[in-house]
């Protein structure tokens, strides 16, 4: 599967499952360095940005994800019904 997404720079950007799970698997190994850092004791500080760069990692893989789908979606019939849902239930667990 590949996932394209467009900047909005006119810069197309190609995702495939290869470099996602690379992505992935970055951020599970911050995961388990955060882990380690809150078992060790870390400084609140410490523990916060390793939480912060996790999370926008998680959210960067998202958006490419949801930027290629958005694409299919504008090319089918249901287009404009399926990026709206798509967009709600995607920004539902980025959105604070």
């Amino acid at each position: 599967m590949k996932i394209e997404r467009d900047d909005g720079l006119g810069a197309e950007a190609k995702c495939d499952d290869k470099k996602l799970i690379n992505r992935l698997r970055r951020v599970e190994g911050q995961l388990r360095g955060l882990e380690r850092l809150i078992e060790s004791g870390g400084e609140c500080r410490q523990v916060l940005t390793q939480l912060t760069a996790a999370k926008a990692a998680l959210d960067q893989i998202g958006i490419a994800i949801v930027g290629g789908k958005i694409k299919e979606c504008m090319e089918s019939e249901n287009g404009e019904e399926e990026i709206d849902q798509l967009l709600k239930k995607f920004l539902k667990g980025v959105v604070v």
